[in-house]
C-alpha cells in the first residue's frame, strides 16, 4: 500500500544523516513519506523551502499511478513513472537507493537480481526496508503490484554485500554498504542491545541458581 509502517523511519533518516548522501533515489515513493523526509533533513532544514537554493538530488520511482500527487512533483527531482525494473539500466548512479516496503512485492530471484542492479547504480548503500516474516497481502486500492511473493532475512542480504541489518517492530531494516562505508550509530546500538542481552541472560542465571539451592 502507499503506507507503510512508521517505526522505521528514525533508523532509515540515521542513515541518511551519517551517509550524508548528495543524490538518492526512492525506489516505490508510495505516497512521498520518505521523499518528504529526505528533502526536509536534506535540504529544508539547512536552506529552507526555496527550491532554488536545493542542493541534493531525490528522484522518485512510482509504477502505481494512482499514488502520485501534487506532493511528489513539489519534493522529488525527477520522478519516473515505471516500474523499476524495465529502467534500471538507463539509470544514472547515485550516492544512495532506498527501496522501503517493495522488494516483498518481487519472486525471490527477481528480488535478488534487482538488489544486485540497485548496488551497481549507489555508491555508498542500498537501504532497504521489508517485513521481517511474511505477510499474506494480495491486489489493494486497485494496484496489483501491492501482492506479497517473498519473505526475506538477514542472511539474504549478507550473502550480497556487506549489510548491517536490525529488526525492530516487525520491519528488517538493512543497509546494504559499498567500499567502506558504515553506519556507527546503528552499530552501537546493536553492541548495545547485545551487551544488554548478555546482562540479562546472566542476572537471569544468577537468580534461578540462587532459587533452586
Amino acid at each position: 500500500m502507499a503506507s507503510s509502517n512508521y517505526e522505521a523511519i528514525p533508523w532509515v533518516l540515521d542513515a541518511i544523516r551519517e551517509l550524508s548522501p548528495q543524490s538518492i533515489l526512492d525506489v516505490g515513493t508510495g505516497a512521498g513519506k520518505y521523499g518528504v523526509l529526505f528533502r526536509e533533513y536534506l535540504d529544508i532544514c539547512i536552506v529552507g523551502v526555496d527550491q532554488a537554493k536545493r542542493s541534493h538530488i531525490i528522484d522518485g520511482v512510482e509504477v502505481f499511478e494512482k499514488n502520485i500527487t501534487r506532493l511528489h512533483e513539489e519534493v522529488y527531482n525527477t520522478l519516473y513513472r515505471k516500474d523499476i525494473r524495465s529502467l534500471i539500466e538507463t539509470l544514472p548512479e547515485y550516492d544512495v537507493v532506498f527501496i522501503g516496503d517493495v522488494i516483498e512485492h518481487f519472486y525471490k530471484g527477481e528480488g535478488v537480481a534487482l538488489l544486485k542492479d540497485l548496488l551497481s547504480h549507489s555508491r555508498m548503500a542500498v537501504l532497504v526496508v521489508t517485513p521481517a516474516l511474511f505477510m499474506k497481502q494480495g491486489c489493494h486500492d486497485g494496484n496489483i503490484h501491492e501482492t506479497h511473493l517473498s519473505s526475506w532475512r538477514k542472511q539474504d542480504f549478507k550473502k550480497l554485500s556487506n549489510s548491517h541489518c536490525i529488526i525492530v517492530s516487525g520491519q528488517l531494516v538493512v543497509a546494504m554498504l559499498k567500499a567502506q562505508n558504515q553506519i556507527s550509530s546503528w552499530i552501537l546500538t546493536q553492541r548495545v542491545l547485545r551487551k544488554a542481552k548478555v546482562s540479562l541472560k546472566v542476572a537471569y542465571s544468577t537468580v534461578v541458581n540462587i532459587l533452586i539451592r
